[in-house]
């Protein structure tokens, strides 16, 4: 008798929206945090209703403030570089990586308005690179349920203190180690939007109160 053979269905990829409109000096943006599979693809619009082209700048991940330190890994996307008029899009993008992270703004003639936004791909990370006194991003914005990872370019271990009274957002997540050491964590809930301030030690405070890590709603 011959044996039932058992087949699964192939994932279903998925095309996500991140649909921007400027008026009078606001920005809105639906979707401002994307997580997506290797095989999804993403479309930056910017709405009919507009009154202004917009510019997507992205940021590299992981982050490179100066040479020599470790340089970036490949591009989760190939960004758009030119600006998107009203009523424009750039078209279905894919993925050029199965796991990886990115942040970015949106300027409208060459000065940024709006938040920080984020992609995550697979599952990431966002990086966050610490070096002495100074850390990058400044501000490092993470899908809610997202990974993130903090590594140090100066060689020390350092412990991570949350703001006072806040659970650790990505419970595991207490110290800043040099590659390959570090590792990345996950948000857990209660996982809400919300905005988290970060400081390190031993007598190691940056940027006069420490870093900060948002969460942001995701599709």
């Amino acid at each position: 008798m011959a044996t039932a053979r058992n087949f699964y269905p192939e994932a279903v990829a998925v095309t996500k929206t991140v649909t921007f409109t400027y008026i009078n000096g606001q920005l809105t943006v639906v979707n401002p945090a994307i997580t997506m599979g290797a095989t999804d693809q993403i479309v930056f619009s910017n709405s009919a209703n507009s009154t202004a082209s917009i510019q997507l700048v992205f940021s590299t991940n992981p982050p490179v403030p100066n040479p020599p330190y470790t340089p970036p890994g490949p591009a989760i996307l190939n960004y758009p570089t030119n600006p998107i008029a009203p009523g424009g899009s750039t078209g279905n993008l894919s993925p050029l990586v199965s796991n990886g992270a990115v942040n970015y703004t949106v300027q409208v003639n060459g000065s940024q308005v709006g938040d920080i936004y984020a992609i995550q791909v697979g599952n990431g990370p966002l990086f966050v690179a610490i070096n002495g006194a100074t850390y990058y991003p400044q501000t490092a914005v993470v899908p809610t349920g997202g990974y993130i990872e903090f590594y140090t370019l100066d060689g020390n271990t350092y412990g991570i203190g949350w703001g006072a009274g806040v659970a650790n957002p990505f419970p595991g997540l207490t110290q800043a180690k040099p590659l390959p050491s570090a590792a990345p964590y996950q948000n857990q809930p209660p996982n809400n939007p919300n905005t988290y301030t970060f400081s390190l030690s031993p007598n190691l405070v940056l940027g006069g109160g420490g870093g900060t890590v948002k969460t942001t709603q995701t599709t």
